[in-house]
């Protein structure tokens, strides 16, 4: 498609700046159907990432309050996951 793009631009028509914007949003139809179609597999791919990102957070700031004293019960596992379901974080539905 690109290909098409660059013969219409070098072209002579005098339409030519018509069916290059043609061609683009033809494009970026393409680009967006893609991305539809693959972003149920990225979200999936950046979950557990997401899920560990918040847990090191959540780790961090604890450590920091126990260490300043304003927390005085260590969190267990159960404790962490409490504190990031409570973000309300929304993943997508599988």
């Amino acid at each position: 498609m690109y290909e098409s793009i660059f013969r219409e631009y070098n072209g002579s028509s005098s339409f030519k700046y018509k069916i290059v914007g043609s061609l683009l949003f033809a494009l970026l139809l393409k680009v967006k159907d893609l991305l539809k179609k693959y972003q149920h597999k990225i979200c999936l791919e950046n979950r557990s990432g997401e899920i560990v990102r918040l847990f090191k957070q959540s780790l961090d700031k604890h450590f920091r309050n126990i260490t300043s004293g304003e927390a005085e019960k260590k969190y267990d596992i159960k404790d962490y996951a409490k504190v990031i379901t409570s973000r309300r974080i929304i993943f997508p539905k599988l």
